[in-house]
């Protein structure tokens, strides 16, 4: 009887053995497969990350031009609110001038319209 046990017990060991060199055999495959994966996706993946580096280097530079336009786009715009503003004034003080000889010119044109009244009026009265 312990014969047979010895026997069973020997082709149980065998028989793992020969399991667990089988799961070993199966494993490295299965590892060797994941490592090539690995390695593809490594050489597919490189390029793509290296472009998209380069890629938002550009969107990092297009943005900072743009800061820099937009920044001289508002002094330009600020320098234009001070011209119209200089404009505005100069404007109002044209007005003002041509205002007022206006008004002296009337003045004046109505004063010379009345002495020449009077004194036509005036010569006219004395000869008669």
């Amino acid at each position: 009887m312990n014969m047979v046990l010895l026997g069973v017990i020997a082709v149980a060991i065998v028989v793992l053995v020969i399991f667990l060199v089988q799961t070993m055999l199966s494993l490295k495959k299965s590892l060797a497969i994941w490592t090539d994966a690995i390695e593809e996706t490594k050489k597919s993946v490189v390029p793509v990350l290296t472009e998209l580096e380069l890629t938002l280097k550009s969107v990092r530079k297009i943005a900072d031009d743009v800061g820099v336009v937009t920044d001289e786009a508002r002094e330009l715009s600020g320098s234009l609110k001070e011209i119209g503003e200089g404009v505005r004034r100069v404007g109002g003080v044209v007005t003002t001038l041509t205002a007022i000889p206006s008004c002296r010119l009337s003045g004046l044109s109505a004063g010379v319209k009345a002495g020449f009244s009077y004194l036509i009026s005036h010569m006219f009265s004395k000869e008669s």
